[in-house]
């Protein structure tokens, strides 16, 4: 697209649309486990990453493990992965998702076990201290049917690393710190770039948001999302010409937001109507393909 990198963002949508999201009933577990002090019907309306915190009475950190535990127990029927496969073998050069699940490494035939995804992990940069908590500059390689491999991140952490997953207002503080950290060093790197007339090549997955036109797919980019609404102001202050495309039914605070700060929500492709759900991934697939390709 006019010879941008293109991302393909996706959330929780896709396991929801397979009927097969792990996330509520690993809450449901937590409220049990912290004696029921709140109710599912209380907090199943408050964003996911943040039901978290009250599930677990604020003990986020002494049951991440238990947590990851809990996830990586999911299984992939075939028709998601042959879904999943699909939607990473578009013309993108790489995939982000919000996920802390391997439910994408699954359908491309990495083993079922956390070790053997962090014996696959690659690194762009050997990171010490507080940003190996992190996932910046931490990727799996997807090795495509075109040949090709491609880097899959897993922006929010995933369950190979339990201490990786961001959950709850301490941990997106904690990790907004280290993309502003990465964002000074990023820009200085791009200056030095464009004075020599060399190519800027992305060391994490903070750069490569903030230089490539984003298709966020099944992901509800959620107002407490900090680090997220951060980027997509600092990505329009600093690289105007990239775009960020959002398929899904946007709030009307997330369409104002969003589109204050550049990005473009597709509501007419998004509409679900009798069609359902399916429909809508098929419509949204066939406009990100189109605009890739111009």
């Amino acid at each position: 697209m006019n010879g941008r990198p293109g991302i393909l963002f996706l959330g929780n949508g896709i396991n929801r649309l397979f009927n097969d999201d792990p996330w509520d009933k690993m809450i449901r577990d937590q409220l049990a486990l912290s004696g029921h002090r709140y109710t599912w019907e209380q907090i199943r309306n408050i964003p996911p990453t943040m039901q978290i915190v009250l599930a677990t009475n604020d003990q986020v950190d002494a049951r991440l493990k238990q947590i990851a535990k809990e996830l990586e127990q999911q299984r992939i029927q075939d028709e998601r992965a042959a879904f999943l496969r699909r939607l990473a073998g578009m013309d993108v050069d790489c995939v982000m998702t919000a996920n802390y699940s391997l439910e994408i490494e699954k359908a491309f035939g990495l083993k079922e076990s956390c070790a053997s995804y962090r014996r696959r992990l690659n690194r762009t940069i050997e990171a010490n201290g507080l940003r190996d908590d992190f996932r910046l500059y931490q990727y799996y390689p997807l090795e495509r049917a075109d040949g090709r491999t491609m880097p899959l991140w897993h922006v929010h952490g995933d369950i190979a690393k339990p201490r990786s997953m961001i959950m709850g207002h301490y941990y997106y503080a904690r990790h907004l710190r280290e993309i502003q950290d990465r964002v000074g060093v990023m820009m200085r790197v791009v200056r030095g770039c464009e004075r020599a007339g060399s190519t800027f090549h992305p060391q994490s997955w903070v750069d490569a948001f903030l230089i490539s036109d984003v298709f966020m797919l099944g992901f509800g980019l959620y107002l407490c999302e900090s680090d997220l609404w951060w980027l997509l102001c600092c990505k329009k202050r600093n690289f105007p010409d990239t775009k960020v495309f959002f398929y899904g039914e946007a709030t009307n605070d997330v369409r104002l937001l969003l589109e204050a700060y550049g990005g473009e929500t597709q509501d007419e492709i998004s509409r679900i109507g009798e069609d359902g759900y399916m429909r809508f991934y098929e419509r949204a697939i066939a406009d990100i393909e189109r605009k890739l390709e111009h």
